[in-house]
């Protein structure tokens, strides 16, 4: 089966105008599709070939940056309009296998991706850095581009934020004698910051094995880590704060970390801190035997489970056959969470699933607070943002298109 280039879709919860950019901007109400995006409300873009979307950004003039693996894994895809790069895209070849997961935009416009990439026999965390054009910014890193070799077994960036001073801060997984937590950050040219952790970097064995799959900057500039852990014996929401020196911040949780418990086994695959400091954690979680269903927990900025979200702190939403998963959530401005992923039914649809800020399904979103939509037959949202005007954009990609 072959993959397209994902598509941006908008759904707009509150009814708005144009984007200034409307060839790459679209608007819904409640879960309609914005007939003036793209076809119908999609649009997919194949200049680079074939690839997933796996990160989305918002510029500061309301332009959608899309963010993948270029065809083959050959090398970052960054896609933005016909005034970037090539014809839209730009590809840049690092290594061979290697992976864009998450895209961030600094103050000066330029394009923050990070990733990994196989190098000299390792798995190694990369960054590189574009101007607003589309061209490698060589005042970063080296021509534009840095990597690091972290763990003896190699490793893999998940995610990354810019935090106030535009230094780079990542998060993924590093292989040693057992899968750790791991953040490094960059200073905005590129090397790594020997203030943060040890010379860059922090490590954090969390139960028998641990990885960050997202991290979020709060307004004291701490780090927000998630993902997942095995602890006792299954795997579980898990998230660790850190200061902004990279030393873990131990008045969260216990000791800087906190496990949740979600069925027989949980991870999370986003976090954001919304606008009460609180933080949101999306994922999966297997609430039955071999049935996964979207997750989602809130806590308290100490770390404890917000008891007035969903039951106890948390709530679960099965859609498919056996196995939903939350990819990525936004918040608006009303504190409702928006939450993007996969699910398993026939044709796997575009699935975008609407809460009201108290964790319930919000049944004035789409249909009893779901919107899915078959736009081939295998389908799947990757990130999602929500722009100025409360539109919400969702990428990742389609199939036989």
């Amino acid at each position: 089966m072959s993959l397209s280039t994902s598509l941006a879709l908008v759904l707009s919860l509150i009814g708005a105008g144009p984007f200034i950019n409307p060839a790459h901007a679209a608007s819904l109400t409640h879960g309609v599709f914005d007939p003036t995006f793209g076809t119908s409300g999609f649009t997919t873009a194949s200049s680079v070939g074939v690839i997933t979307i796996s990160s989305i950004a918002i510029d500061s003039q309301g332009k959608i940056v899309a963010g993948g693996a270029a065809p083959n894994a050959q090398g970052f895809a960054i896609i933005l309009d016909s005034t970037f790069g090539t014809s839209g895209s730009v590809v840049t070849q690092i290594s061979s296998p290697t992976y864009l997961t998450s895209i961030a935009i600094d103050t000066q416009g330029r394009i923050v991706a990070g990733g990994y990439g196989y190098i000299s026999n390792k798995y190694r965390f990369i960054v590189a850095r574009y101007t607003s054009s589309g061209v490698l910014d060589t005042t970063f890193g080296t021509q534009g581009i840095t990597s690091s070799v972290i763990g003896t077994g190699g490793a893999y960036l998940r995610s990354i934020a810019l935090d106030s001073q535009g230094r780079i801060v990542a998060g993924g997984v590093s292989v040693n004698s057992g899968d750790k937590f791991t953040l490094a950050r960059y200073t905005s040219g590129g090397v790594l910051d020997t203030t943060f952790g040890t010379s860059g970097i922090t490590q954090t064995g969390i139960g028998a094995s641990s990885n960050i799959s997202s991290i979020a900057l709060d307004s004291q500039g701490k780090i927000m880590a998630a993902g997942q852990a095995y602890v006792e014996d299954g795997f579980r929401f898990t998230l660790a704060r850190y200061s902004s020196d990279g030393v873990l911040d131990t008045t969260f949780g216990t000791q800087g970390i906190t496990n949740t418990n979600i069925g027989t086994s949980a991870d999370i695959r986003a976090v954001i801190i919304d606008s009460e400091g609180r933080i949101v954690a999306g994922g999966r979680a297997e609430v039955t035997s071999n049935v996964n269903g979207f997750a989602l927990a809130r806590y308290t900025s100490s770390g404890l489970l917000d008891t007035s979200f969903g039951t106890g702190g948390f709530t679960t939403t099965v859609i498919g056959n056996n196995y939903d998963v939350i990819k990525s959530i936004a918040t608006d401005d009303l504190g409702r969470i928006f939450a993007g992923g996969m699910i398993e039914v026939s044709g796997d649809p575009f699935t975008i699933v609407g809460y009201t800020r108290n964790g319930l399904l919000d049944n004035s979103f789409g249909t009893a607070g779901i919107k899915s939509t078959n736009v081939s037959t295998n389908d799947r949202v990757e990130a999602i943002a929500i722009d100025t005007l409360g539109r919400i954009i969702a990428a990742g990609f389609v199939s036989n298109v």
